[in-house]
């Protein structure tokens, strides 16, 4: 399992990258509340009740892509704005568009040298 953490020092707002093959057993072993079930198999983001806290994990037995990595970025970046207040709206969008491209940037210079990563 391979597993680090990215801070969004702007948002006060960490985001933990985890890379696994049972996302049950991670749950179960973290013990942690979190606002949505496990619902995937290959890749998905996760917060926590009480804390600036989300959880992207990926399935280390299947290959990850760039393309799964901007989506788990795009929720997360929807789940912080959301959180800190910041509407969703065509007059935010620069918000968002910024702190995906600031997440995926994160997650990959992390992630990029495991051998399930496609480059």
């Amino acid at each position: 399992m391979l597993r680090t953490k990215i801070e969004i020092p702007i948002f006060e707002y960490d985001i933990h990258i985890v890379l696994c093959s049972d996302f049950e057993q991670f749950f179960n072993k973290e013990e942690l509340a979190f606002q949505r079930p496990p619902n995937s198999n290959a890749c998905c983001l996760f917060t926590c009740f009480d804390e600036p806290v989300s959880y992207m994990l990926f399935n280390h037995d299947q290959e990850i892509t760039h393309q799964m990595i901007s989506h788990e970025s795009n929720h997360a970046a929807f789940e912080i704005c959301e959180r800190k207040g910041i509407p969703i709206t065509y007059d935010n969008q620069e918000v968002i568009c910024y702190l995906q491209d600031y997440i995926f940037d994160r997650v990959v210079t992390r992630i990029k040298h495991h051998p399930s990563v496609k480059s």
